[in-house]
């Protein structure tokens, strides 16, 4: 089940919302959050996934393209640093 889906995020502008329980990501079926971060890490950044995911007792496929979040990581943590001063 997916617990949050970030703002301007590759999972936002995909379409998935916070409680949806993913099924499948490109046709391989995820039993678990382990299995489905197993998936993620191993795709190609850039290339859509399609992701199968149970919302409101239907079974909803969108497509989710990775992108490498590194960049907005270091802001997003640069961000809390200054916060916290």
């Amino acid at each position: 089940m997916i617990e949050k889906v970030f703002k301007n995020s590759p999972a936002k502008e995909g379409g998935l919302k916070k409680f949806d329980f993913v099924l499948e990501i490109d046709g391989k079926r995820v039993f678990n959050a382990d299995a489905a971060h197993v998936i993620l890490d191993r795709a190609t950044i850039g290339q859509e996934l399609s992701i199968k995911v149970l919302r409101d007792d239907t079974e909803i496929t969108l497509q989710v393209k990775p992108e490498d979040l590194s960049p907005r990581l270091k802001q997003v943590r640069q961000e809390r640093l200054k916060r916290k001063r």
